[in-house]
């Protein structure tokens, strides 16, 4: 895995890094909304979903709503919890959060060729950022989206931007099923300009597998870190 900056990603697309509240180096408090679902998951070869995915949509769509009464600065769900329905229909309807605010959500698994179609839909709306996997292995993604605003480099127009991290190292389990069927990514995105404000990098699940000295000296120093997990 490598580390890239939110800047240099979003450069390539013609718009300047977010200036999030969450990680403004001061006193001032900031506020987090967090979520801890419970659900039955379902999984085969063509990826990890909720079992009950009417039940979900209800319960994550009441979370993004919660997020945005709170106003949160911060808002934050576990790796294959979110369902994308009840994202993009939020987005569709014109819930999304405020300049400054970043949303950090662990969404279901969804194939390659799926999250391009959802691109490709939701443009006039926002603009999905994530790195090329069309030549990779794998059947399905574990994909963190993030959700915040920025400024194009020329003009004063905001552009809500979905950047979609995906998990680089397969968890460990009895049956293989990451091993055998992730597309894995090789990019971890941060936030923050070092030096100038705090950095946030997230990790999802067992990308830490391969968390070593290089990436530690990357992410320790006015660190923020979000680690993403499935878990009972």
């Amino acid at each position: 895995m490598k580390i890239k900056t939110v800047a240099d990603v979003l450069k390539k697309e013609g718009l300047l890094a977010p200036e999030l509240e969450a990680l403004q180096a001061d006193r001032a408090n900031y506020s987090l909304c967090l979520i801890q679902p419970k659900g039955i998951l379902t999984y085969d070869a063509t990826g990890l979903r909720h079992a009950n995915p009417g039940a979900a949509a209800i319960e994550f769509s009441a979370f993004i709503d919660e997020a945005l009464a709170r106003d949160a600065d911060l808002a934050v769900t576990p790796e294959y919890s979110m369902p994308w329905d009840a994202l993009t229909t939020a987005l569709a309807n014109g819930k999304a959060p405020k300049a400054g605010k970043l949303w950090a959500f662990g969404c279901e698994s969804i194939s390659f060729a799926q999250l391009v179609a959802l691109r490709e839909a939701l443009n006039p709306i926002a603009k999905f950022v994530f790195e090329d996997l069309s030549d990779a292995a794998g059947a399905f993604v574990d994909p963190l989206a993030y959700v915040f605003w920025t400024q194009r480099k020329t003009g004063k127009k905001l552009d809500l931007v979905v950047l979609v991290q995906f998990k680089t190292e397969p968890m460990s389990d009895k049956q293989q099923f990451e091993v055998n069927h992730l597309r894995r990514g090789k990019l971890i995105y941060q936030f923050g300009e070092h030096g100038k404000s705090v950095r946030l990098t997230s990790f999802i699940c067992s990308d830490v597998l391969k968390f070593d000295d290089a990436l530690a000296a990357a992410v320790y120093d006015r660190g923020l870190i979000l680690h993403i997990q499935l878990n009972p």
